[in-house]
């Protein structure tokens, strides 16, 4: 035998399958992904800057009402946290 043969296994197959299957859904996501966004362009209602200026308005305003329903909770933990840390110190003095 040379040093140069190269041995056939089952796993050096599979391999090699995986990674044609990994980049012809990789070219595929990238196909898809640009007819998308050209079709979302052919068929948008309203133009660009209308169109960025709504959804920057929704997304401000779901932040906004994502913090007032959190606030309340995160007062409340640092309330915890405060006489948890005031409960441990008693503990250990």
């Amino acid at each position: 035998m040379s040093a140069n043969s190269s041995y056939y296994t089952p796993t050096h197959d599979y391999q090699a399958q995986a990674a044609d299957r990994t980049a012809l859904i990789a070219v595929c996501l990238v196909l898809g992904l640009g007819i998308g966004v050209a079709l979302a362009l052919m068929f948008a209602p309203e133009s660009g800057e209308k169109t960025r200026n709504q959804l920057a308005h929704t997304v401000e305003g779901k932040v906004n009402e994502g913090r007032h329903r959190v606030e309340p909770a995160l007062n409340d933990l640092q309330k915890e946290m405060k006489d948890l840390r005031r409960k441990v110190e008693e503990r250990l003095s």
